[in-house]
């Protein structure tokens, strides 16, 4: 990523002034995907480490709400849960809360140093 850094530099100071919006514009959303990859390579790397992951593709974004079937979708509408169900649900969307508090923070540290590194240059 220093590297990319570095040169997106070099190539700014190449530019008119007219253009260096843009060419702004275009490095943070390159910084952004360089940044959004190294996050599902470390967390490729934590499920390797955890013996889980087994080949699963990870998703390019947090799921939003719950999956709901489309119209043309021919499963089932979820049926009325048990209490035991229930609990087991809970504790499954307690952890799924959690993770995302850790992505959260994790992204959070990761724009902070982003942000030192923009000042310090």
């Amino acid at each position: 990523m220093a590297r990319v850094n570095q040169a997106l530099d070099n190539m700014r100071e190449t530019l008119p002034p007219a253009h260096q919006g843009q060419f702004e514009q275009y490095r943070e959303e390159v910084n952004d995907k360089m940044h959004d990859r190294l996050a599902r390579l470390q967390f490729e790397r934590q499920q390797q480490r955890r013996g889980g992951g087994g080949g699963e593709p990870i998703p390019e974004r947090e799921p939003r709400g719950r999956d709901l079937p489309t119209r043309d979708d021919p499963r089932e509408p979820e049926q009325p849960r048990t209490g035991t169900e229930q609990e087991k649900v809970a504790a499954k969307q307690k952890d799924a809360n959690k993770q995302k508090a850790r992505q959260s923070e994790e992204q959070d540290r990761k724009t902070q140093r982003s942000n030192d590194n923009d000042y310090e240059r």
